[in-house]
């Protein structure tokens, strides 16, 4: 079950089935397939980009040494897929609306 702060698989379909007209079901399917889309494109090491919303790259990551912080004995981490995220200014903006940004850069001065 999801929080209030956040919104689940079904909760979303439930939402989208009653603006678009659809049955729940339908709307679960396609908000399914939309996934399975983005994954698989992710997968073949394309971006997605969805414009005023977010892009989606697979990134590489080096394989590095660290250190165990209890025994200290050294440890490799390996080269590894990652994917970054990088959100649109406007829902950016839509998050953090103009209004509460000026509010605490005067809060600072």
């Amino acid at each position: 079950m999801a929080s209030k702060n956040s919104i689940a698989r079904r909760e979303l379909s439930a939402k989208v089935a009653d603006r678009v007209g659809i049955s729940k079901s339908k709307a679960e399917e396609i908000i399914t397939l939309f996934f399975e889309e983005v994954e698989t494109a992710l997968s073949l090491g394309q971006e997605v980009n969805i414009p005023s919303f977010f892009k989606l790259q697979v990134v590489g990551r080096k394989a590095r040494e660290v250190r165990n912080p209890v025994s200290g004995d050294k440890m490799l981490i390996p080269a590894r897929k990652s994917v970054k995220v990088k959100v649109s200014k406007n829902l950016n903006e839509t998050v953090n609306p103009k209004d509460n940004h000026e509010k605490s850069k005067k809060a600072k001065k």
